[in-house]
């Protein structure tokens, strides 16, 4: 091989190289995107599910299961 196809030939991959770093550089543009999109609608989700009856203008219908208040008397075993 010649010298003069050797470095046409290393030209060559310089630039199919560059090419692949720009497509993986605007692939990774891209998902940076989305990441940001799904960690703002992640953040907005969690907001809403915080509020409730207590601190939000919801319907008390709406706080879903209530906290099961345990009985802790103990039996004495008089007559009533």
């Amino acid at each position: 091989m010649t010298t003069k196809g050797y470095v046409h030939d290393v030209y060559k991959q310089f630039e199919e190289l560059n090419e692949n770093n720009k497509k993986l550089t605007k692939e990774l543009e891209k998902a940076n995107k989305k990441v940001q999109e799904l960690l703002l609608e992640n953040e907005r989700l969690k907001n809403n599910n915080d509020k409730d009856s207590s601190n939000y203008s919801k319907p008390s219908s709406t706080n879903g299961y209530k906290k099961v208040i345990i009985n802790n008397r103990q039996k004495s075993g008089k007559n009533r």
